[in-house]
């Protein structure tokens, strides 16, 4: 298992977490700390056998596999134990809209929303809405968390994919 957090309270209390509920098939599992109330956790081998990479394919693919730092103990031990099988679903991955991933994405670089609008041609409305859609079905709550999570990726995918 590899643990990816600038908190070294979180990383010994995984550890900890897996010594006492003895998860002993935790091999290829990846728990990622990304800097918000979420974590991902999910099993590295389908991540590395994907399309990935940037930041934002990596968002979107694990889309599903994230959960929140206050969640239970069984919780977390269920998605530690999960089978790699079970782990990325295409029924459960963020499916954003042609625009709704391209406005997040223009986000990422443009934070004015005027300028994005004008970039697309339409409204600043449908820029708004576009992104609000867009960042629930990520499960990111508003922009400055998307570019934190963002950076946080864009950080962490050269130790989960080496090759790339």
């Amino acid at each position: 298992m590899q643990i990816y957090s600038c908190d070294n309270y979180f990383i010994l209390g995984v550890r900890s977490l897996i010594e006492k509920l003895d998860i002993s098939n935790s091999s290829g599992m990846i728990v990622f700390d990304a800097g918000s109330e979420y974590v991902y956790i999910f099993h590295g081998d389908k991540l590395r056998h994907a399309d990935i990479n940037d930041s934002f394919s990596a968002l979107v693919y694990c889309s599903h596999a994230f959960l929140s730092k206050n969640a239970t103990l069984n919780a977390y031990a269920s998605r530690l134990q999960a089978s790699p099988e079970k782990d990325f679903d295409d029924e459960t991955m963020a499916i954003l809209t042609r625009r709704e991933e391209m406005i997040i994405k223009a986000l990422y670089k443009v934070s004015n929303r005027k300028h994005l609008a004008e970039m697309f041609s339409i409204s600043e409305k449908t820029v708004s809405t576009h992104t609000r859609r867009g960042l629930h079905k990520l499960g990111v709550k508003n922009t400055n968390t998307l570019h934190r999570i963002l950076q946080a990726w864009q950080a962490v995918l050269p130790a989960i994919l080496p090759d790339s």
